[in-house]
């Protein structure tokens, strides 16, 4: 066997000594003689909480800074009571130092972060636990649930055991149900590698104390003197015989991607952050169910429409001689009005009668998404044990090395501590002045990105007017060009979004997160929908008249719709929606795939000697991805970008609730497979909730209400076709409510005299003679009329019908919020009353028991075990005023306090 377990110090020389002994000296450290693996030592997988490794192979790792380093921090580990343990492959001098937790380090750092741990069994505690509304109950697809299809499968996956918590306390190690003989029962490998990685993150590398920075594992990996760092899978993912291979087959197969998803199993092997995202993932993709079938009913609805629209009728009508103007100048010349008929049925499609009701009960949608999400939430953080959990308030070792000399202080009212503080003038103020800087400099860039691609559309368009369809081949390419874009900013937002967050020191994890997930989604806000605001809200609003077009620096004419820009917004909306969904999912299958071959590759053998050693799960977790909490940003981003394309742009898009909604359907699979088979072990780390990202969907929520009322009102013919059909004709029409000559009615014509410029007459396209007049779309005055080319009532009508129809839809909306989220309480009210009911029956119980300890009826040993009725009795009769509490004992008062932590796991 090629694994040798052997201490460091046999290739660490004194200072000052040569290169060539240390590299003499390793040579010999590594062909030592290899020893034998023993069951429960802690060499055995079971009781190795962390690994770290460092690369012989590399200069800087065998430097003596960096052996002295090693030296100073491993020895730091020793003292806080961590277990080392060494290994090294030699064929790649790859060297591993495992680490182990002793109970009594668990124990110590349980309370140190306030652990909610199992307390022992409880007489009366059966009772606890009423049966409750689950998810299936707030959901639609309630009848679809109870089939056993559905169902996660028991058998693989048992039911969660439901047992009372509390805040771990050491002095109350009596009433937890700890075995000593086996802490790996009591303490799972997910807290117990939490605990080693918060030792890890904050013990120095260096005796003296004169830099600051000098700790953490992180710092020494950037530097080279450790190369990874990470806690161990349970064993193979094609294995079943272990939870990472049971989740792989049964959770993250593509097989099972209809099926519920075992969380509370996902919570135990990767902890509460990481189960949340995927409860959050799940529940948002069975919301979207319902979205995505009406979507479809609204597209299917366009579609069969198209033949009976009598819009779409008069634009197709091929003996029409509707002329159009130029739609740019010199190289672009008049047109016939049939030569857009597919682009005015592609416009009827999504563009008609029932999407404003599906804008409208999209906009609704929200809000319930929202408050179920916020009981669905509830019931987890009762399941999880989070009601009792507060946010770590534990400053980041960042925070604290580089505030250690600051002046500054503040008083925190939540630890009752005074703690150093971020100075104003000094860091604070010019730090948010860089950061904000920095931002807006990107999101310039970014604008100036959807700007080139305007230039792209206007020039392309001049070069190709005179091919067919024209417009919807420059449309469809200025979109895929868009997308490029789109992506190349995106790998570059996120490294410089961390940088801007490290400058301004946030205090804790959650601040640090926050911060870094505000700055790279406003980042990418403007990044994936600063083209289709363009597209809808100022595209074709805002060129003029033949007469006199309005012209970029006085130069380039503005864009022009032709009819409407109803299509284009569409074209662009499912082309980055579509497009970007799919290219991330190949990517993010390919470059994990590669990575993970290269790794594979660097220590394959040839000799069969170490086939064994490569088989060991320390080498092969180490040949496996690292993952950070930026994986899950990444991932959280992921779905809030796309759940903006889903609200902000629905009315132009009606199928993107259908495309999203089969894009998590596998999305979801898919990242569970990247995880298991690819990745690292992640950090086991409690949240409440989805955090920072609730925060941004509710916005994107509110400003999504907003965003479709304009796009109805402005980019949408709707309204013009309301005030057309009821308000511009009189009810003694004949075509009074019907569309028969609005087409007419929304166009102007002008003498060819009068345009700014006149085009190529040699570029008539086939009309011959020349015509006279041509035709553009706008409410205006005709060239033969008074007051030619002024604006026409109907066009203030028809901007009026705007204005009310944008305060009309976001009132009624706005109503509708309120009614909601008053009807809807964000707990449900059986979970409210289970948490009361259980907290008062627990500390009753608890205090019970701890005076029959406090009177000598039991002993710590025996405390919740079964009690004699007679000895019960003697306490329990009494009242709260007959109780001596001055026979109690200062532990049993003391642990009042205690009490307040109770809760469930």
């Amino acid at each position: 066997m090629a694994v040798v377990t052997v201490s460091e110090d046999a290739v660490e020389k004194e200072n000052g000594k040569k290169e060539d002994e240390e590299e003499d000296d390793a040579t010999e450290y590594l062909n030592l003689e290899p020893e034998p693996l023993e069951p429960g030592s802690a060499m055995d997988p079971d009781r190795i909480d962390f690994v770290l490794v460092w690369n012989g192979q590399i200069e800087t790792a065998n430097s003596a800074k960096s052996i002295e380093k090693r030296k100073v921090f491993e020895t730091h580990l020793e003292k806080e009571g961590l277990v080392l343990s060494r290994e090294v492959l030699r064929s790649k001098k790859l060297h591993f130092l495992k680490i182990h937790a002793p109970l009594e380090v668990l124990q110590r750092y349980a309370e140190i972060l306030r652990l909610q741990m199992p307390i022992k069994e409880i007489p009366g505690t059966l009772d606890l636990h009423q049966k409750r509304r689950t998810l299936l109950d707030m959901l639609p697809i309630k009848a679809l649930c109870t089939l056993s299809y559905f169902q996660v499968n028991t058998v693989l996956f048992p039911k969660f055991e439901q047992r009372v918590t509390a805040p771990y306390n050491k002095e109350k190690h009596y009433l937890f149900d700890v075995d000593e003989t086996n802490e790996i029962a009591y303490f799972n490998p997910a807290i117990r590698s939490r605990i080693v990685h918060f030792i890890l993150k904050r013990k120095r590398y260096k005796e003296d104390d004169t830099d600051t920075l000098a700790f953490g594992y992180e710092r020494l990996i950037e530097s080279d003197v450790y190369c990874a760092g990470y806690p161990l899978h349970d064993g193979d993912y094609n294995a079943v015989n272990c939870q990472r291979g049971l989740l792989y087959y049964y959770w993250a197969s593509f097989r099972n991607c209809l099926k519920f998803q075992p969380l509370d199993s996902v919570r135990s092997y990767f902890g509460v952050k990481i189960a949340v995202y995927y409860a959050w993932l799940g529940f948002y993709t069975q919301m979207l169910i319902v979205p995505a079938i009406l979507g479809v009913i609204s597209f299917v609805y366009g579609a069969a429409s198209i033949s009976t629209d009598r819009y779409t009728q008069e634009i197709c009508d091929a003996h029409s001689e509707t002329i159009m103007c130029p739609l740019c100048d010199v190289t672009c010349t008049y047109w016939n009005l049939s030569s857009i008929c597919f682009h005015s049925k592609f416009t009827q499609t999504f563009d008609n009668d029932s999407t404003a009701i599906f804008a409208f009960f999209m906009s609704i949608w929200t809000v319930v998404f929202l408050e179920f999400w916020k009981r669905y939430s509830a019931e987890l953080n009762y399941r999880w044990d989070l009601n009792n959990f507060d946010s770590d308030q534990l400053p980041r070792p960042e925070f604290a090395a580089r505030l250690k000399d600051s002046k500054a202080k503040r008083f925190n009212y939540i630890t009752n501590s005074i703690e150093p503080a971020v100075p104003f003038w000094q860091i604070k103020l010019p730090f948010t002045f860089i950061s904000l800087t920095g931002v807006m400099i990107l999101i310039f860039v970014a604008l100036a990105a959807s700007v080139g691609v305007v230039v792209y559309r206007i020039s392309t368009l001049v070069a190709v007017s005179s091919w067919p369809n024209a417009l919807m081949l420059v449309n469809f390419t200025a979109a895929f060009i868009n997308l490029i874009f789109i992506l190349g900013f995106s790998w570059i937002y996120r490294p410089i979004a961390k940088w801007l967050t490290d400058l301004e020191i946030p205090r804790t994890f959650q601040e640090y997160e926050a911060s870094f997930a505000f700055k790279l989604y406003a980042l990418q806000f403007i990044n994936h929908y600063a083209s289709l605001f363009y597209i809808a809200y100022f595209k074709g609003n805002f060129v003029g008249s033949p007469n006199k077009y309005t012209k970029l620096f006085g130069r380039w004419r503005q864009e022009e719709c032709g009819i409407s820009c109803m299509p284009e917004l569409c074209i662009q909306l499912s082309v980055i929606l579509v497009g970007k969904q799919t290219l991330n999912s190949i990517m993010e299958m390919i470059i994990p795939y590669f990575q993970k071959l290269y790794n594979n590759q660097q220590l394959k053998r040839v000799s069969k000697e170490n086939v064994e050693v490569i088989q060991h799960q320390i080498v092969k977790d180490y040949k496996l991805l690292a993952w950070d909490s930026d994986h899950l940003t990444e991932e959280y981003l992921e779905m809030v970008i796309q759940y903006g394309f889903v609200t902000i742009f629905v009315a132009a898009f009606p199928l993107a609730p259908f495309f999203a909604l089969i894009n998590n359907i596998f999305e979801l699979r898919f990242d569970a497979q990247k995880l298991l088979k690819h990745h690292r072990r992640p950090i086991s780390i409690r949240v409440k909730g989805i955090g920072v990202w609730y925060q941004i969907i509710d916005t994107v929520a509110k400003f999504a209400v907003l965003s479709n009322a304009f796009i109805i009102a402005i980019t949408s013919n709707f309204v013009p076709k309301i005030v057309y059909r009821f308000f511009i004709l009189e009810r003694n029409d004949t075509r009074y409510g019907t569309l028969v000559g609005f087409l007419n009615h929304t166009l102007s014509k002008y003498a060819i005299e009068d345009l700014e410029k006149t085009p190529d007459p040699t570029r008539s396209d086939g009309l011959s003679p020349p015509p006279s007049s041509c035709n553009f779309p706008a409410y205006r005055n005709d060239y033969s009329s008074p007051g030619k080319y002024e604006y026409t009532d109907e066009h203030w009508k028809v901007w009026l019908g705007r204005v009310i129809f944008v305060i009309a839809f976001e009132n009624i909306v706005a109503t509708c919020f309120m009614f909601i989220r008053w009807a809807i309480p964000d707990v449900p009210e059986e979970i409210k009353i289970e948490i009361q009911r259980e907290q008062y029956l627990t500390n009753e119980l608890i205090i019970k028991q701890e005076l029959l300890r406090a009177r000598g009826v039991i002993s710590e040993a025996q405390c919740f075990h079964k009690v004699h009725p007679e000895d019960l009795e003697k306490v329990v009769n009494k009242t709260d005023f007959e109780i001596d509490i001055s026979t109690t004992t200062s532990s049993s008062n003391s642990f009042l306090s205690f009490l307040k932590g109770t809760g469930k796991h």
